[in-house]
Formats: C-alpha cells, structure tokens, sequence
C-alpha cells in the first residue's frame, strides 16, 4: 500500500512539475491547414487529444485560437491516427473558452484510448482581419491587428519584408518593407507571434501564427512596417524603345528585379501605354514623383 501511495504521487508530481497554468497551450492541425488531427504541446512535446466527449464546441475552441471563424469534431475514421503521446482525455468545452485548456478535462497525459481515437476539426472561414498602422506617419509605423472587436500589436519574431507585403496590400498599397524598430510606446494587447507567410496572401489570416493571443515577446518588440506603391498605366510616362520584361512576379524579398520569375527577356504581349513605373520612399519622406522603370540588358 505504501508504495502504491508513492508511486502515484510520482505520477502525479510528473504531471504538475510541467504544468503551463496560466500560460495557453500551443495547438495545431495535423493534416491540411484547415481539417485534420488536432495536437497539443505540453512539456515541449506535441501529442494528440482522445476523442472521447468531443465535440463541436470543443471544435470551435480549437478552429478559433488558429484564427477560424468556427469548426466542426472529427474522430475516429475521420482523423488520420497520430503516434506518441496523447495529452488530453475528456474535453469538455462549451464554445466559449479562448483556449482548449481552459475546457475542463483529464489531467495531462492521462487517458485511457488509442491513437485510433484522436480527435480532430474542420475549421472553415478565417475571420477576416482588419489592420491598420499606427504610431509613426503616413509611410510607416506599427502594425495592429483587430481580432475579437479589440485592436492588438504583432510580434516581431520572424516578422520581414513578406509579411510586411501582405499587411500593406490590405491597406491598398503594393508592397511593404519590415523596419527594425524597439520603440513602441503601446501599451494594449499583443495578439500574434510567429507570423509567417509567402508574401503573396490577400490577407494575414491565410497566413500561419501562433494562436490568437499566444506571444513570446513583449513591448517594444512589436512589428513595423513601411508603406510601397507601384503603379502602372496612364499613371506612368510612357517610355519608347525596347520592352524588356512582362509578367514580372516579385514576392518582396528579392535584391533585383532579374531574381524575379518573368518570361524570356523581350518576350512581352503590351506597348508602352502600359509601362510599370514606381513611386518609391527616402526615409520618412514620399518621393510624390512617379518614374517608368527602364532596365539596362
């Protein structure tokens, strides 16, 4: 009986030593971005969830925290098996949690179930973020991010010129640069970390991220971007002579135009009526003047 006893205080103490309270857990989707098997990170390990009492609003929980709008269970035949730990058994939530762990449940790592029962979701309609940029002038300043109906800053960490890109296409610019900055002065919510995107998203929900509201950083470390334009057609002077380029896409980060992926050089399909042109920024100050781009070949 005496060792009995001890082992399961052993077994709890492993339990609890690692216990993230107060701090949410990081959660993904196995599978595609949108639909498979829900997993969990706890002790620096990812594992899955039983999906004994799993349900839509358990669902809706987990599709929320990754910035969907809402979701639907999954389990059993619907989930490809995980392998490894699974965490969580009976997971009760009601829908109106912001965090699965805030849904009453076993505690971590135990369950009584195979990987054959691992839950999961179909999570659909990203919410639609609204962004703005804040705290610095016309070109540039701070980025927030309005989730929930409350404005909040973005992490730096992995932040560059991509995601720069897809938040200033969202204001109706072209393109947008990272500027390194620990200034802030903001003092509000921090929603998003670990933002990650290929530059060419229409919108920083198709982008990936930790859940809403999980962060590493801090004030002052936050990002911040720089407004670009391009333009193009009758907002350009027409130019004469060769063509050079067409169908040039650019997703930001490239040092030079030729890095871009375009077809032959003086293969084309226009005249210079439609000649791209740019109009570009020199530290705080817009260069109001616009230019045709001319290329020595």
């Amino acid at each position: 009986m005496a060792i009995r006893g001890l082992l399961s205080c052993v077994l709890l103490y492993t339990v609890l030593a690692g216990s993230q309270a107060g701090y949410p857990a990081d959660v993904r989707i196995v599978g595609s971005k949108s639909r498979g098997r829900v997993e969990v990170l706890y002790n620096n390990d990812w594992g899955t969830i039983c999906s004994d009492f799993w349900d839509d609003s358990s669902a809706v929980v987990i599709c929320r925290s990754l910035g969907f709008a809402s979701g639907t269970a999954l389990g059993g035949k619907e989930t490809p098996s995980g392998s490894g730990r699974i965490w969580l058994d009976e997971v009760k939530c009601k829908g109106t949690e912001t965090y699965i762990d805030d849904c009453p449940h076993l505690p971590w790592g135990v369950n009584d179930c195979l990987h054959e029962s691992d839950a999961g979701v179909d999570c659909f309609s990203p919410y639609q973020i609204d962004v703005r940029i804040t705290g610095g002038n016309t070109n540039e300043g701070l980025v927030q991010v309005n989730y929930m109906n409350e404005w909040g800053t973005v992490c730096d960490d992995s932040w560059g010129d991509q995601e720069s890109t897809v938040v200033c296409r969202m204001l109706g610019y072209s393109y947008g640069v990272r500027v390194i900055s620990r200034v802030s002065g903001y003092t509000g919510r921090i929603w998003l970390d670990k933002v990650d995107c290929n530059g060419q998203e229409l919108s920083l929900s198709e982008c990936s991220h930790y859940p809403w509201g999980t962060v590493t950083c801090k004030h002052g470390q936050e990002a911040r971007v720089r407004k670009g334009y391009a333009i193009k057609g009758t907002n350009v002077p027409r130019g004469q002579g060769q063509i050079w380029l067409s169908d040039v896409k650019c997703n930001g980060s490239e040092v030079s135009i030729d890095e871009c992926t375009h077809p032959h050089w003086g293969i084309n399909n226009c005249d210079h009526m439609s000649d791209a042109g740019v109009r570009c920024t020199q530290g705080n100050n817009d260069l109001t003047d616009s230019y045709h781009l001319i290329l020595l070949y």
